[in-house]
């Protein structure tokens, strides 16, 4: 089945605006969308812009159809980033992934829905490990 990709999707998700005087939505890491509701382990879309906009961006609920899975919709972030937002991105995603390894699955799939804004739910605790495990990533 061939993926099919939504024009605007990438630059919202990386914080730009989808289209020329469009405005940035909850994809953008420092506009719009919800206002901060801080998840266990102090967890926020502002503490976690880069996070929080792939998941926005991504992590949506058509993953599975345009992507095949959380990983390839990670590692299409990640090759739409540049350098600097790959950086940041996994030095993110470490720090996620520690606050989120401290809680049960339940509340970690909370924070990614409620907090992070993600539509994906993990059904096992190693689904949030890989998706934010990042390769080539040296901890």
């Amino acid at each position: 089945m061939a993926k099919t990709r939504r024009p605007g999707r990438r630059a919202a998700a990386r914080g730009l605006p989808a289209s020329r005087g469009a405005s940035a939505g909850r994809g953008s890491p420092g506009g719009g969308g919800r206002p901060a509701r801080p998840g266990a382990g102090g967890v926020t879309a502002e503490a976690f812009p880069h996070v929080a906009a792939f998941v926005r961006g991504y992590l949506h609920e058509d993953v599975a159809q345009e992507y095949g899975s959380a990983i390839e919709a990670r590692d299409t972030y990640l090759g739409d980033c540049s350098p600097s937002e790959r950086r940041a991105f996994v030095e993110e995603s470490r720090r996620l992934a520690r606050a989120l390894s401290e809680l049960a699955l339940p509340e970690a799939t909370r924070v990614l829905v409620e907090v992070l804004g993600s539509a994906w739910r993990p059904v096992t605790r190693l689904d949030i490990e890989d998706v934010f495990a990042v390769p080539g990533d040296r901890a």
